[in-house]
């Protein structure tokens, strides 16, 4: 009889405290996709394990720590440079030893005004709060984010306005999807996919803060860059210009993030089925998931999940076996 196969995941990350290389890894899985969706799981669970504290961390060794983790060997040397001379002969000299969580927003328009007020042009200006916003700027993890806890296809997530975005409600209404290629800018948004598509989700509270953090910087960068941000668009992932997200930068960003997680390639619609299995193993039915992900019909989620539902199934009757086991061995 032939050996049935198992495969496993490993997850080689960098501790962002003790700066220490770390490995996770998990075996038993039964195929290639079912290994796939785990890990990416993980990941998402050591990211965040591991956010900055903000409580303890400086708006310097924040900015420190951005350079050298995150813009080192993976932007070109002139652009390291530029980031590097901004951090350390103007933001740096001007806030000091201030604390990441207490910088607030009027005072970093101080800061702008500050270099304006010593005669550096309106593009030197421009050119330090691309550095400050960079770093700050959550829009490229927020977009997997937005994806891993929605279920949104990417086209959807990517046409989402502010208009779109309910924070006190905890909704967004889906009613459009983005053309990433139009061949017109008149056609950049349309119709989604099926008129199922349409749809109001609830979101959780920790994507809620997520986007009320963006929002927040996100009006500084408007007040910035003013007549250079394209305000008519009024995009909520978008790039720092308030323009489109090219498909290729949030092709490349996931690829980082597979290989810096040891993982293999994936489709960024692969995290559309992540959010399903999340919920699968969270309790929820798929008449429920029909709903959220736009789904035609019944038939086509439970024909893309069946096989997840089936291992589910089966582990609940196995922790049914085990209790009744236990229930009835202590009698």
């Amino acid at each position: 009889m032939k050996k049935k196969a198992y495969y496993e995941y490993r997850i080689r990350y960098k501790d962002p405290i003790t700066h220490e290389y770390k490995e996770k890894s998990k075996r038993g899985f039964t195929s290639s996709i079912e290994t796939q969706i785990a890990a990416a799981e993980e990941e998402k669970r050591i990211l965040e394990g591991f956010e900055v504290n903000e409580k303890v961390y400086t708006l310097e060794s924040f900015l420190t720590n951005w350079l050298l983790e995150y813009k080192k060997g993976s932007v070109r040397k002139n652009t390291y440079l530029v980031h590097e001379r901004n951090i350390q002969n103007h933001i740096i000299p001007y806030f000091q030893n201030l604390l990441l969580k207490d910088l607030k927003p009027i005072m970093y328009q101080n800061f702008l005004n500050h270099l304006t007020d010593k005669g550096y042009s309106k593009r030197t200006v421009e050119i330090v709060h691309g550095t400050v916003y960079n770093a700050m700027n959550k829009a490229y993890w927020l977009f997997f984010m937005m994806l891993i806890e929605t279920g949104m296809r990417k086209g959807e997530a990517a046409a989402l306005q502010w208009t779109d975005v309910d924070l006190k409600e905890k909704t967004i209404s889906i009613n459009k999807t983005l053309d990433f290629d139009p061949k017109e800018n008149e056609d950049l948004f349309g119709d989604t996919k099926t008129h199922k598509s349409k749809r109001i989700i609830t979101i959780s509270q920790s994507l809620t803060n997520a986007l009320q953090f963006h929002l927040k910087y996100q009006n500084q960068n408007k007040l910035a860059l003013n007549d250079f941000y394209n305000h008519d668009l009024n995009l909520v992932l978008c790039r720092n210009d308030g323009n489109v997200m090219p498909k290729s930068t949030l092709f490349n960003s996931f690829a980082r993030k597979l290989k810096k997680a040891g993982l293999p390639q994936l489709s960024i619609h692969s995290l559309r089925h992540t959010h399903a299995v999340l919920l699968l193993e969270s309790g929820a039915d798929m008449k429920y998931i029909q709903e959220r992900f736009g789904h035609g019909s019944m038939g086509i989620t439970a024909d893309v999940y069946a096989h997840v539902s089936k291992k589910l199934e089966q582990g609940n009757l196995q922790r049914y076996e085990d209790y009744s086991e236990k229930l009835f061995q202590s009698k």
